[in-house]
């Protein structure tokens, strides 16, 4: 299922629960009454900045100038394909019921320890905090409260999960090279002139226009924490006032990679071309653009000079590895 066919279903659900009556109750659940009121409400437009924290993984989101970006030094903006109608679910869901029990029992129901914390500012110092524990025994809802209400709440699963994948997979914008090397499938260098490709197959990485010559995997090594793009890829400016002032007008070293999209996104891979220009003044990165982009970046000088490290000193040719 697509990430925006969940967010409409996960909406069609809350708005729906308003106004039906469940035949069924969770299993397990406890006994409580009938109403179902909203776990919370607030307006989408009083929402100024959101913290998602799932497990061992945490985001946080800000909205600046009407516009949503990563909470953070390097000024990314949210890819709106997938951020889009968050503040709408981030708004505030409609549970299926209140538990009679309050928080006495907070194990019991998995809030002691809770999976997933969400954290919302809104405007006039403001904010929101719930948290979810366990799921329920059939798998529909998540129990849940809010941190200053202390009763139990249900509220829909799938609402959950899909604000989870905010910090378990973070809505980086489509051009973002910074990836996990499973996803990478093809890497090429441009250096004044000289050019060198590498392609990835189930065999593992080869010369690109190789046919069976395969990198000598010891060589490889290195190259593969860099694979995944720069560590500290970061916005500058969000548009280039002088091309030629910061070495992009004709950039001497240009990257093309090539990765698989996050999960449930129906792309079959996505393609970013890296044109790298002067060093900093600072001498902590070189400035940097991705084609079709207006931003300016800064990246960091180890992986650009393990890219071109590529074609000054390539890896070895290797026999292809056993199928």
């Amino acid at each position: 299922m697509s990430i925006r066919t969940t967010f409409v279903l996960v909406v069609f659900l809350s708005l729906l629960a308003g106004y039906m009556v469940f035949a069924e109750e969770p299993r397990g659940s406890f006994e409580g009454n009938e109403e179902a009121p909203w776990f919370y409400t607030t307006s989408m437009g009083d929402i100024e900045k959101v913290a998602v924290i799932s497990g061992n993984f945490e985001e946080a989101f800000v909205r600046e100038d009407g516009v949503w970006r990563f909470d953070d030094d390097r000024g990314l903006p949210l890819d709106q394909g997938r951020w889009g109608g968050m503040t709408l679910l981030l708004s505030g869901p409609q549970s299926q019921r209140v538990l009679a029990q309050s928080d006495s029992e907070p194990e019991r129901y998995g809030l002691e320890d809770p999976g997933l914390t969400i954290k919302v500012e809104l405007t006039g110092e403001r904010n929101i905090q719930v948290i979810l524990g366990h799921v329920t025994p059939d798998g529909a809802y998540h129990y849940a409260m809010r941190q200053d209400d202390s009763r139990v709440y249900l509220v829909d699963a799938t609402w959950g999960t899909v604000l989870a994948r905010l910090a378990e997979e973070p809505p980086y914008p489509e051009w973002y090279y910074q990836v996990s090397l499973d996803r990478m499938l093809y890497i090429g260098v441009v250096h004044e002139g000289t050019e060198i490709e590498f392609t990835k197959d189930p065999r593992g990485w080869r010369y690109a226009a190789g046919g069976n010559e395969y990198v000598d995997r010891n060589r490889w090594e290195q190259v593969l924490p860099y694979l995944g793009g720069p560590e500290d890829l970061s916005i500058l400016q969000d548009t280039i006032d002088d091309f030629a002032k910061y070495g992009l007008l004709d950039p001497g070293t240009i990257v093309y990679a090539e990765f698989s999209p996050p999960t449930n996104v129906q792309e079959s891979r996505r393609r970013v071309v890296v044109e790298i220009g002067n060093l900093e003044p600072s001498g902590g990165g070189f400035y940097a653009k991705i084609q079709g982009q207006p931003y300016l970046l800064s990246v960091n000088q180890d992986w650009r000079n393990s890219m071109i490290d590529l074609i000054l000193d390539p890896p070895k040719v290797s026999e292809a590895p056993a199928s």
